[in-house]
């Protein structure tokens, strides 16, 4: 749709913690850079983008990071970014490759709700979009690697009770207007988003 959106009801603080954000995407050929994830309503902002050349790029505040590679554009793809705010460090995952790795120059303190498909701008018209599918979106308060990432976690249902599993996603209810988190957290709701046909699969945004 182009203009569709998930935000969660819960706010998380994400101050002085490790994590990771990994969801499942198909995105569309825009032609243009498309926001996936964003986080931060009390002056900071960290947003995961994937490019116009289909990499990954994240935003910490005022500093911007891109991968060193391109996702895989064949179907579902699934990625990934991590910070680690030990050793102050953002990596690339990409189906659990890393595919880019950069110092952080200060730690994220971000609080807000989770947003996936939109921008997290105060002034709503502002927002820019993610256009395309997604599901299996999942927030870790953990700096996983690769083999964590899908080996371990990647291409299944979890349980929702996995260690350092914040919040999952799943998106695949097929109808109505909130995901289910699948952890004992808090639902998110459709804001423009649809479900794709067939039904219970994923979002349409």
């Amino acid at each position: 749709t182009g203009k569709g959106s998930i935000e969660t009801e819960a706010k998380r603080n994400f101050s002085g913690k490790d994590l990771t954000i990994d969801l499942m995407v198909k995105p569309a050929e825009t032609g243009r850079d498309m926001p996936l994830f964003s986080h931060g309503t009390n002056g900071q902002k960290l947003q995961l983008w994937l490019t116009s050349d289909f990499k990954l790029k994240a935003v910490v505040n005022d500093k911007t990071f891109t991968s060193d590679e391109a996702i895989v554009k064949k179907g579902f793809t699934q990625v990934a970014v991590s910070i680690n705010q030990t050793d102050s460090t953002l990596t690339f995952f990409n189906g659990g490759v890393q595919i880019g790795r950069n110092k952080l120059y200060a730690l994220y303190y971000g609080t807000g709700p989770l947003i996936f498909g939109r921008t997290n701008d105060l002034d709503r018209s502002q927002s820019q979009y993610y256009e395309g599918r997604m599901m299996e979106a999942r927030l870790w308060y953990s700096a996983m690697d690769g083999g964590l990432i899908v080996t371990t976690y990647g291409g299944k249902r979890l349980t929702g009770y996995e260690s350092n599993l914040v919040d999952y996603y799943p998106m695949n209810e097929g109808s109505g207007d909130y995901v289910t988190d699948h952890t004992p957290g808090a639902n998110a709701r459709l804001m423009g988003a649809t479900w794709a046909v067939p039904r219970g699969l994923s979002l349409r945004l």
